[in-house]
């Protein structure tokens, strides 16, 4: 649904000479209606800078809400050139201590056990089963060899038994895999400044914005500079709001100076109506 009332689009361009030509009323309408084409560009273009900037301040103070976040993971003590890699470090180090990650740890591994232990089960059957193929056909190859049997069935029963033998190996490496992940341990490595410092990365790219913080000072001149921008954006928004309903107000005058006119028009040819009559 559009936003103004009427569509403007098939008034025609005016000029002087076209005016010449005309009656003052006429002449007033086309004017008229001419200005509110304008005027309806201008409101479209502002409303569209007013979007794109509230979406730019949404952005922006998404990225500073998550700088705050790593920030707070400094120690009242911790001087600017303090590392980012030095906290992810340290918490790597302590959170295998913690009671919480040893908890975590072990539904963890009971939930891999579970989720896996089908699987497992099901590449030993498959091992077991060709294990079996492939010693059941080694004896049958020989006791071939040791009778006049012709060669291509002893290379059929050599390639059964390859085939056997990788199908073996195969289920030993799945197997191989699956135990693994069991014993994978739950959040290794994942700490709370590394999470935060993801979320900075990723909303700073919503932002439009390169970032690459290494220390404690580098990130207090980034949640500095991010504040700065969003009250330089805030400032320039008041402005936009302002710049906004001049333009409607003026877009609305036009349609109020047209309607007036035909209603004039309108009881001008009444009262000569009337006077006819």
């Amino acid at each position: 649904m559009s936003l103004f009332p009427l569509d403007l689009s098939s008034i025609p361009l005016i000029s002087a000479a076209d005016i010449d030509a005309m009656d003052l009323g006429t002449a007033i309408q086309l004017v008229q209606g001419q200005r509110a084409v304008l005027l309806e560009d201008l409101v479209k273009d502002q409303l569209k800078e007013i979007q794109d900037r509230n979406h730019k301040i949404q952005a922006l103070n998404t990225t500073i809400s998550s700088a705050r976040e790593l920030m707070s993971q400094f120690g009242e003590k911790d001087g600017t050139d303090k590392k980012i890699s030095d906290l992810i470090e340290k918490e790597k180090k302590s959170i295998r201590n913690t009671e919480e990650w040893k908890a975590d740890n072990k539904n963890y591994r009971e939930s891999q056990v579970k989720e896996n232990g089908t699987a497992i089960q099901i590449q030993k059957e498959k091992q077991k089963s060709a294990h079996a193929e492939a010693r059941n056909l080694s004896e049958e190859l020989s006791l071939i060899r040791n009778s006049s049997e012709n060669s291509r069935k002893i290379k059929e029963m050599k390639e059964n038994i390859e085939k056997a033998t990788r199908e073996f190996n195969q289920a030993s490496l799945e197997i191989s895999k699956l135990e693994k992940i069991i014993d994978l341990e739950f959040n290794d490595g994942e700490t709370k400044s590394g999470a935060y410092l993801e979320n900075l990365k990723n909303s700073a790219m919503y932002a439009n914005l390169e970032i690459d913080v290494k220390n404690r000072g580098e990130l207090q001149t980034l949640v500095e500079n991010i504040k700065s921008e969003i009250d330089t954006l805030s400032n320039t928004q008041q402005m936009d709001m302002v710049r906004l309903q001049n333009y409607t107000n003026k877009y609305n005058d036009t349609f109020e100076v047209r309607t007036n006119m035909l209603n004039k028009e309108h009881e001008v040819t009444s009262k000569i109506n009337n006077n006819i009559r």
